[in-house]
């Protein structure tokens, strides 16, 4: 199985060599992944919106325009515009659920366990979410 943790980690880095083609898959998310976890074969994603076009605020730094992007995406980041949480297949990369939260979650704060997600969010709060049952 190609997630499994290499026994020698300089092979890995030897055969990568950080070019984007030895990846399974590589893609761009809608926010920034401050949580993450695997649930057979789902990754399953969380953090706040990525709202900062960064290679634009870099060119243009210091107009008004772009601090006033860098100061929505700071309240962003504390939590001040919700979150995006994404279902992952780790297959192919593709997203195959998203939901939206009222707040992102802790750095690391997505743990799966007994069939379950477990979140930890800014404002203090632990949400558990299941699956919903078949018929």
């Amino acid at each position: 199985m190609w997630l499994e943790q290499p026994r020698d980690a300089r092979q890995v880095r030897r055969q990568g060599e950080g070019r984007s083609g030895d990846f399974l898959w590589s893609r761009e998310t809608p926010m920034l992944v401050r949580a993450m976890a695997l649930a057979g074969d789902r990754l399953l994603i969380a953090g706040p919106p990525d709202l900062l076009d960064e290679v634009s605020a870099f060119a243009a730094y210091g107009s008004p325009d772009t601090e006033t992007q860098l100061a929505r995406q700071d309240r962003a980041w504390r939590g001040e515009k919700g979150a995006l949480f994404h279902v992952v297949d780790t297959e192919t990369g593709a997203t195959v659920a998203e939901y939206t939260l009222d707040n992102p979650p802790v750095f690391d704060g997505l743990i799966v366990a007994d069939g379950r997600v477990f979140l930890t969010t800014l404002d203090g709060r632990v949400q558990a979410f299941a699956a919903p049952r078949g018929p």
